[in-house]
């Protein structure tokens, strides 16, 4: 039997390639769940837009009611993409990649009208973007949400 956690990571990854937004330019999207996301930028094809799956923890159910029971996951979503041109990162490059993550991950796992394998979204964690990785010529952004069903 598989863990809750295991199950909605399973969700995430179709839904999130199910009519995305479309990719950033010159971007190939690819989605996968893994236990650990392992980042190097340097085995990034040019032009591959990665996205991990992964839950951080998971509440068992309990009790919420006489009749159902409900528990909680959090799940991260890293995307990483490499900037393979001359110089340095321009801007255009990296807002273009910060709001397809927004539409496509943020928007699409944080709306409390969708739900995901079951899962609707409870609290949302801050977007973070890693502004040190863009010296290195590396897109990073990650995003956590916990989320519930009721049973």
């Amino acid at each position: 039997m598989a863990l809750p956690a295991d199950d909605l990571v399973d969700a995430v990854v179709p839904a999130l390639q199910a009519s995305p937004p479309t990719p950033p330019t010159d971007s190939t999207l690819t989605v996968v769940a893994t236990d650990t996301p392992t980042v190097d930028p340097d085995k990034l094809a040019a032009g591959e837009l990665q996205v991990w799956v992964f839950w951080e923890n998971y509440e068992p159910g309990v009790p919420a009611s006489r009749g159902e029971d409900t528990g909680g996951v959090t799940v991260g979503v890293v995307a990483v993409e490499r900037y393979t041109d001359a110089g340095r990162v321009t801007l255009a490059w990296r807002r273009e990649r910060s709001a397809w993550f927004k539409a496509a991950v943020v928007e699409k796992l944080n709306d409390p009208r969708v739900r995901v394998g079951g899962f609707y979204p409870d609290a949302a964690e801050a977007v973070a973007f890693d502004r040190d990785q863009l010296t290195g010529k590396v897109w990073w952004e990650a995003f956590t949400v916990t989320m519930r069903k009721d049973e």
